[in-house]
């Protein structure tokens, strides 16, 4: 049996997947102009993340408040 195997490859890391893996038909593989891999995604999002403040804090506690149950 053969199937039609599609290849994709990350524009950030230059690596190449199967369509299959990485949950890319061979239909949005022809639509897609800059791909990146979920490994460089993941590491982006990582790279994106700060630290809260205190500030960050206080607003959380502040809607956590709001939204417990009286």
């Amino acid at each position: 049996i053969c199937f039609y195997q599609v290849y994709i490859g990350c524009d950030k890391c230059q690596d190449w997947f199967h369509g299959a893996c990485v949950g890319i038909t061979p239909v949005e593989a022809e639509n897609i102009e800059y791909y990146t891999c979920p490994r460089c995604t993941q590491s982006q999002a990582q790279a994106n993340k700060q630290p809260l403040t205190g500030k960050d804090y206080d607003s959380l506690k502040r809607l956590h408040r709001s939204l417990q149950v009286s």
